[in-house]
């Protein structure tokens, strides 16, 4: 990218369209980022996270949801009072 802008063709459609075939490069596990990588690119981790679930390993990450919920702490309930 930083290559066709100097030399003057920088393009409107491209960084979206890469961004695009890089989710379905990871999505169909050719391409391995970092996580670092994965969380620090905000056009790519806005997405990510619903493709890969929904796509890579629906019932891993169905599970991880399952595991996350049951293991949120519960808020107190508190004592109700009646006014005098």
């Amino acid at each position: 990218m930083a290559w066709l802008n100097g030399q003057g063709r920088r393009s409107q459609w491209l960084p979206a369209e890469l961004s695009g075939a890089l989710k379905v490069l990871i999505c169909a596990d050719v391409l391995r980022p970092a996580l670092n990588w994965m969380v620090s690119v905000a056009a790519i981790k806005s997405t990510l996270a619903h493709d890969l679930a929904q796509y890579r390993d629906r019932e891993g990450f169905t599970r991880l949801r399952a595991h996350s919920l049951a293991s949120r702490p519960r808020p107190r309930a508190t004592p109700c009072t009646e006014a005098p």
